[in-house]
């Protein structure tokens, strides 16, 4: 029969399978039936000895066999009863939204967890959206339990059929009743309140009804446990016939013998269905009391029972209609053949799913498992990767051709221009293996090279090395402030000059700390000492408060005493790198007399002095016997990040005062001999002895500022620093011969 790409119903039902297959004609608007079947079950699935699996596989078997369903989809309907279906008023959202507020309702309807179900929900038309915006919107909701599609599309998988829609059946009902019959009303007239009569359908089916209210906009739904079946079981009970012959007596009762007997003994079937109508209805209008009911369309075969639509009528109080034609169906074919026009009161569920199949339905949720549809999609594109890896293998073959046919035209019986390509082989070796061993050689030469300069590294670091500490000592010399009382003799002498006055730093001691890993005492809290320093915020930020240790106890100062928000960043100008490897710490010990209170006082002068020569000074120093000697900076001698690590004024010790005069009595004698025997060692305090010459004092005792200056110093040998590469930019002129420095 009919295939292509057309669209196929099946509704298998409980008393047989109906199908339609339509396709969409050329103006895109009417439908066109070109094919249908109608196969009924030798017994109701419902009934005790029946096999249903087997019966829906034999009903599929020959159907299978009139029909070709290649390159068509297929749409099939199940029981409303076996699903669920809400309908949610959501309040006005943005639409990009609604998948998740749909989603989060889902939890909250469906009574099991969203994964043991196949659910799917559509907006309902007539909803209203301005802006982005949803406005008065009608989501509906429908779901099945996994395990039931799965049970029910068994027969259907078995049978090889790829299924493309699985519809509820009130919903197929409902697209073919907005489709065949639309709704003229517009949007306009909606938002004024005018909305559309509802119509009631009932569609009998063998076990069950399934009752639809809609107005072409809405949509409520009810399964009634009541179907055509029940009144052949009351037929049986009544009139004591069997199941067979009640079925038959049923469908031919207006040639029954006794049709009264026939009617009463249904009587009570006809008055459960009444009430169980009459009950929906009732429910419907509390929950829609503005929804106007204009009549009732009745469908399926049981309607065809004599006598059903008019008892319905008298009981409901409404106009009754039967649904046994399709305004907008096509294809006289269809629509004038003998078994279809039979049982055209059973097709309008084959109707709707076809519609959906087409894109005409209004609505096309679709409770079709996920995993079918991926299984699907990768069964089909099957065929496009074999044909690609074939492509592919033959893209290999060719090209593993081509360049056998470049190798097969140089082998080794070949020749190029005369020469034999294995004669030209052999030569080739014989060059890579006499580059092999120019390549062996100049290794084994270089390694030599290495050797040699090991040795005289060793033989010249021993020399080097011996002078480092003297080196030191002199730059740490040279760093210190000279007074110029000492150098220029034109002027007084230093011991002319108070304490406090002379231009001068006294070293106490000198320690020293050796760490295999400098920089674990190149702390944070290191850094923002020396910048402090540098930066003059020394003072500001108590420099002159002990905030460390000397080099024997912990020379790395705590980070966590240092006030971020005071923080300085280190400047990379001035330390370029983080240092690396093992050095020295070495602690600065040391006094002076500088009053406190005054200019260049305190830490300030240790600071413009001591400080600033250890941190950008030079030292001059010899590179060899009879040479003149060369200056280096305190960076080429390994100095870094001097800092002032603590400062402070304290009691000052009695100095005694070599140019003391002792006062003389009457006789002429000293007066001051008699105490010398007690003096400072017998605990007495010193005293002036002449009231009339103050600077004739025995004792003094300046202002006495003990600070303890520390640094970090990496041992830089004389034959590193010369062969520096970066020495000639940085060397100052060398001095024709060493620098007179007495005095300092």
């Amino acid at each position: 029969m009919a295939g292509g790409n057309g669209a196929w119903g099946i509704d298998i039902g409980q008393s047989g399978l109906k199908a339609l297959r339509a396709t969409l004609a050329d103006d895109g608007e009417g439908i066109i039936a070109d094919a249908f079947d109608f196969i009924e079950y030798p017994k109701i699935l419902s009934q005790p000895d029946a096999n249903p699996d087997q019966l829906v596989r034999d009903a599929l078997k020959e159907f299978l066999s009139r029909n070709e369903l290649r390159g068509d989809k297929v749409a099939i309907s199940v029981s409303g009863q076996s699903g669920l279906a809400r309908f949610i008023k959501l309040p006005p959202v943005d639409a990009k939204k609604i998948p998740d507020i749909v989603k989060y309702e889902a939890k909250q309807q469906i009574p099991f967890e969203l994964d043991d179900v196949i659910w799917d929900f559509q907006v309902m038309p007539g909803s209203d959206e301005e802006e982005g915006f949803a406005l008065d919107t009608e989501v509906g909701l429908f779901a099945m339990k996994r395990d039931q599609v799965f049970r029910f599309i068994r027969p259907m998988v078995d049978a090889e059929v790829e299924l493309d829609v699985i519809q509820l059946t009130p919903i197929c009902i409902y697209n073919a009743l907005t489709f065949d019959a639309p709704t003229t009303t517009t949007q306009q007239e909606i938002e004024a309140g005018k909305v559309p009569a509802s119509v009631v359908i009932i569609s009998l089916g063998t076990e069950t009804s399934d009752l639809v209210v809609t107005n072409g906009l809405r949509l409520w739904q009810r399964s009634v446990p009541i179907g055509g079946n029940h009144f052949t079981k009351q037929l049986t009970k009544d009139m004591k016939l069997t199941f067979a012959k009640a079925e038959h007596v049923k469908r031919n009762a207006r040639e029954a013998e006794d049709a009264k007997k026939l009617y009463q003994a249904m009587r009570p079937v006809f008055n459960d269905l009444v009430t169980e109508i009459q009950r929906s209805l009732g429910y419907f209008r509390t929950i829609d009391r503005t929804a106007e009911l204009s009549h009732i369309l009745v469908m399926g075969n049981a309607v065809k029972l004599p006598g059903l639509p008019q008892y319905l009528e008298k009981s409901l109080g409404m106009e009754v209609k039967k649904f046994d034609r399709f305004n907008r169906l096509h294809g006289l074919s269809v629509l004038e053949a003998p078994a279809f026009k039979d049982n055209v009161l059973a097709f309008p569920v084959c109707y709707g799913l076809v519609l959906q199949g087409l894109k005409q339905a209004q609505l096309s949720t679709n409770l079709l498992p996920p995993e079918i549809l991926k299984q699907r999609l990768i069964r089909r594109k099957k065929p496009w990767a074999a044909a690609i890896a074939a492509a592919m293998l033959l893209a290999c073959v060719l090209n593993y051709f081509f360049h056998w046919t470049a190798w097969d035209s140089v082998h080794e019986n070949s020749s190029i221009d005369g020469v034999a390509w294995k004669v030209a082989q052999s030569a080739m070796d014989q060059l890579k293996s006499k580059s092999g061993n120019h390549i062996s050689q100049d290794d084994d030469q270089k390694l030599q090279l290495a050797r040699l300069h090991e040795l005289g590294n060793a033989a010249v670091g021993s020399a080097d090395g011996r002078l480092l500490w003297l080196e030191l000592l002199k730059t740490i010399t040279e760093s210190l402030p000279v007074d110029e009382s000492n150098l220029d003799r034109k002027i007084p002498t230093r011991e002319d000059k108070p304490f406090e006055q002379r231009e001068e730093i006294y070293i106490d001691r000198i320690e020293s700390q050796y760490f295999p890993e400098i920089s674990t005492w190149l702390t944070y809290a290191v850094k923002e000492k020396y910048e402090q320093g540098k930066s003059g915020h020394a003072d500001e930020l108590g420099v002159d408060a002990a905030e460390g240790e000397s080099a024997e106890e912990d020379v790395a100062v705590d980070e966590s005493t240092i006030n971020p928000a005071q923080s300085i960043d280190v400047d990379e100008s001035e330390e370029s790198s983080e240092l690396e490897g093992s050095g020295w710490v070495i602690d600065i010990h040391g006094h002076h007399f500088r009053p406190e209170f005054e200019p260049n006082s305190a830490a300030e002068y240790v600071r413009t002095t001591l400080l600033n020569k250890l941190d950008s000074g030079t030292v001059e120093l010899p590179v060899g016997e009879g040479k003149a000697t060369i200056q280096f900076t305190v960076r080429e001698m390994g100095i870094h990040y001097p800092f002032l690590l603590r400062g402070d004024y304290t009691r000052s010790k009695p100095i005694p005062n070599p140019n003391w005069n002792p006062p003389t009595d009457q006789n002429g004698m000293a007066g001051g001999m008699m105490d010398s025997g007690r003096g400072l060692a017998a605990g007495n305090q010193p005293q002036d002895t002449d009231e009339d010459d103050p600077t004739n004092q025995r004792y003094f005792t300046p202002p006495r500022y003990e600070f303890l200056v520390q640094f970090c110093w990496q041992q830089v040998t004389l034959s590193e620093r010369l062969d520096n590469p970066d020495r000639e930019k940085s060397e100052p002129t060398q001095i024709a011969s060493n620098t007179d420095v007495e005095g300092r």
